[in-house]
């Protein structure tokens, strides 16, 4: 694997303070704005290869790719109602969901919604491709920035802690975004949280940020939308870690916590800031 030191992307500081520690990978956080990023950190090249596999390599390698998981199709179905409620979106509106997985915000969709939506699917991952296809799903590998088509809505879950650059990738990825559609992003909240009370683990380095609402909000404006609303749930909790190769209590040693009854306490307590936030594009370039 090839690291490469790297400045704060969000504003281009490149002084910072050491944060905390994971499987090999350091997270500091920038001394200006506060935001907490991997440094050093995987090649672009490794990035990319860890995002089509599912495996992320340190001391120990992360196989994070997973199965469908119903119990995340129920959990979303309980957010699209909490946040669109009656707002239904028109009959044959099209929704992009980029990095979808194995599909289960898909499905959520389709149930809450009745199959009126045009869903599209875009993963990197190819068994999570092949996963999303086997439930009736229409999902492909594409890059965003590389795809003509544009959408009335388009969804990034859990997807912006994986850029390497959230502020550049955002800004290539609006025109994925008809002028007038949202953007509905999710991702984790870290103001005012200290290395005792943000959830762990941090799955690094599949990983490679964690923002603050500010910081989310700013770069979302900076590229062309407003906020419509912002959503906030307590964290989905901590799913089964694959490591290949290893004994299954490497869990101790990854995450500092003696067995998974103890993490989960430990994220029902301080794992509250998933931030979900509705964006509409209001910019034409």
């Amino acid at each position: 694997m090839t690291l490469i030191n790297v400045i704060c992307y969000y504003c281009g500081s490149s002084r910072s303070s050491h944060f905390d520690s994971e499987n090999g990978f350091n997270i500091v956080k920038c001394d200006s704005c506060g935001l907490l990023y991997v440094n050093p950190r995987p090649s672009d090249d490794d990035i990319a290869n860890g995002a089509e596999t599912g495996l992320h390599k340190g001391e120990q390698t992360l196989d994070l790719t997973g199965t469908f998981n119903d119990e995340q199709v129920q959990r979303f179905n309980n957010i699209i109602n909490k946040i669109y409620g009656k707002n239904v979106p028109a009959e044959n509106s099209s929704w992009l969901d980029i990095g979808c997985g194995h599909g289960e915000f898909m499905t959520a969709l389709k149930v809450k919604f009745e199959n009126k939506l045009i869903l599209k699917g875009c993963e990197p991952n190819s068994a999570k491709v092949e996963s999303a296809l086997s439930k009736g799903l229409d999902v492909e590998a594409f890059y965003p920035e590389e795809h003509s088509e544009s959408y009335d809505y388009v969804s990034l879950l859990n997807v912006y802690s994986h850029l390497t650059n959230p502020l550049n990738s955002l800004n290539n990825w609006k025109k994925l975004v008809k002028p007038g559609g949202e953007l509905l992003l999710e991702t984790g909240d870290t103001t005012d949280l200290t290395k005792e009370t943000i959830a762990k683990p941090y799955y690094l380095p599949d990983h490679l940020s964690f923002a603050t609402k500010n910081i989310v909000i700013d770069i979302l404006k900076r590229v062309g939308f407003e906020i419509l609303k912002i959503h906030y749930f307590r964290h989905q909790g901590i799913p089964e870690l694959n490591i290949v190769n290893v004994p299954y209590d490497i869990k101790e040693t990854i995450t500092g916590k003696k067995n998974i009854k103890e993490l989960k306490k430990y994220t029902k307590k301080y794992s509250h800031r998933d931030m979900w936030v509705r964006a509409r594009r209001i910019d034409n370039g």
